[in-house]
């Protein structure tokens, strides 16, 4: 699909910058990235969940994705961003 085809090109581009370490091949990442994505649109069409819950779900999906493969400054900058999104119905009660 376009959007796998999309995300490949953004992780070989992102490898070569520096922030990601090249060993998750990126076809792998990509595919997972857009699994990510296909998951949460479809429980935003079935109306399981608003689109806020959407965002928050893709982004954190992806978040999760790159820091798998992230060099160490990148991949605390990602847990960051992953940190500070509220994650709706799903988050854990802080008791």
């Amino acid at each position: 699909s376009r959007i796998v085809g999309g995300a490949i090109t953004a992780i070989k581009e992102s490898t070569r910058a520096g922030l990601l370490r090249g060993q998750v091949p990126p076809q792998k990442l990509g595919r997972q990235m857009y699994r990510v994505l296909r998951l949460a649109y479809i429980e935003w069409a079935r109306g399981e969940i608003g689109f806020d819950d959407f965002r928050q779900e893709v982004l954190s999906g992806t978040y999760l994705c790159l820091a798998a493969d992230a060099h160490p400054k990148f991949h605390r900058a990602l847990i960051h961003k992953y940190n500070t999104l509220s994650l709706g119905p799903y988050e854990v009660s802080k008791k």
